[in-house]
């Protein structure tokens, strides 16, 4: 072997210790994250941590601040609660998806399909029903509880209170994965609705 073929061998195995050390390294940070991410979860939905953690997502106090959250439906939401803080992220969610639930009260009720209020519903009830295909916990007892209403109902302030309801009544916690959700449907419809115009003929 020549000098230059040594030093070429030396610097390839150098590169693989200082690459194997990189990857325990890598391997034990995502280890710790994952365990993070575990034990907040487990934490979600506790008020015996009220004021530590974020009650919806269970991130806790020394990670990120908490606040009172102003969704418009605390009430419904539970986040009206005495001493419930939320993060900034699950305060942006409660947020679309409450704006995305006016929608779908302020339209007219009308007993068609290609309705308005019609359109908004079917993308609550897709982006519920997704969140159990990689939920942690399921969500079905939402999405059943929201299937039980009916959205041609006329009475808006019935409507309002049953739908209202339902997330209350199961205690929903999952707020940004549903409103990254909606977030989807919500494109996903805009793009039908162009490509049905014939823009792109």
């Amino acid at each position: 072997m020549t000098a230059a073929q040594e030093i070429e061998f030396l610097e390839k195995l150098y590169r693989i210790e200082v690459q194997t050390t990189m990857d325990r390294e890598i391997n034990r940070l995502a280890e710790n994250v994952v365990a993070e991410i575990q034990t907040a979860i487990e934490r979600a939905g506790s008020d015996d941590l009220s004021g530590l953690i974020c009650f919806y997502c269970g991130v806790s106090v020394s990670d990120v601040k908490l606040s009172r959250c102003s969704c418009s439906f605390p009430e419904s939401f539970g986040c009206g609660i005495r001493g419930r803080m939320v993060c900034a992220d699950c305060e942006r969610a409660h947020k679309q998806v409450a704006d995305h639930l006016e929608k779908i009260f302020s339209t007219a009720v009308v007993n068609r399909v290609n309705g308005r209020r019609f359109k908004f519903w079917h993308q609550l009830s897709r982006a519920v029903r997704a969140l159990d295909e990689d939920a942690e916990v399921t969500t079905l007892p939402l999405f059943c509880a929201l299937a039980a209403c009916d959205e041609f109902e006329v009475e808006k302030a019935r409507f309002r209170h049953e739908v209202l309801k339902a997330f209350q009544d199961v205690r929903f916690l999952n707020f940004q994965g549903l409103a990254r959700n909606l977030e989807t449907e919500e494109y996903d419809s805009m793009l039908r609705s162009v490509i049905r115009s014939g823009i792109f003929r």
